[in-house]
């Protein structure tokens, strides 16, 4: 059996960390899992639609990512490229016809069909519209104890506690909480092992996404029935 591939994190959020902190291929999994599960209960409980690059607007080029960097040029063409080469690692949100998550992957995508690469119709994602963000039903939503403190890590381990929302509003500080977190471990894996964390791959895939909330909604109603 091969040994479990590990990062440290030795500085974020433009600090250094007292004591670096660990993440194993295996710990990576989880937090990946994490997110499914809770993005496969919102998706249920809210629209689910597909997009194209240009098919939405984009209004604000802000990033959590402490690793964009502005002043390279090709910026956004080679994060369209490893998009597709990679796959990305959350599911684009919209709201009003605008994107709300996922500006940067947006304006990268939009660099491939500007040079030709690809047709507008070849690259169709999923995305959560959150324009009604009334949930149909309320929604558990899990969340690692640590929250986005890295510090807190070695204290709380992969320990999580849960609440439920009726709206997405409400959850989206707790839905999206690792999100910034993992963002610094994916570049670092990328730095030490010379390629990307492998990303599911209903992230990019409308029926893929598809599939696996109707799975969910099944074992929902299995469940209910023996209980």
């Amino acid at each position: 059996m091969s040994e479990d591939r590990y990062v440290i994190i030795k500085n974020a959020k433009g600090a250094s960390l007292d004591v670096p902190v660990k993440f194993t291929e295996t710990m990576i999994k989880e937090m990946q899992d994490l997110y499914i599960r809770n993005l496969l209960r919102v998706c249920n409980a809210l629209k689910v639609t597909k997009i194209t690059p240009n098919s939405i607007n984009v209004i604000d080029r802000w990033t959590h990512n402490p690793y964009v960097d502005y002043d390279d040029e090709s910026m956004f063409y080679k994060l369209g490229k490893s998009c597709m080469d990679n796959g990305m690692q959350w599911l684009f949100i919209v709201n009003n016809g605008e994107v709300h998550e996922g500006v940067h992957r947006l304006m990268g995508l939009r660099e491939l069909v500007a040079k030709g690469e690809y047709t507008e119709e070849e690259l169709t994602f999923p995305a959560l519209d959150i324009t009604n963000d009334k949930f149909t039903h309320p929604v558990e939503i899990e969340f690692f104890k640590f929250r986005r403190d890295f510090v807190k890590v070695g204290r709380y381990g992969l320990k999580t506690r849960s609440l439920f929302y009726n709206e997405f509003t409400t959850c989206q500080r707790n839905f999206m909480s690792q999100s910034a977190m993992m963002k610094y471990i994916y570049y670092e894996w990328e730095q030490k092992y010379g390629e990307s964390f492998p990303q599911p791959e209903l992230i990019m895939k409308y029926d893929k996404l598809m599939e696996a909330i109707k799975c969910q909604q099944e074992e929902e109603t299995e469940t209910k029935k023996q209980q």
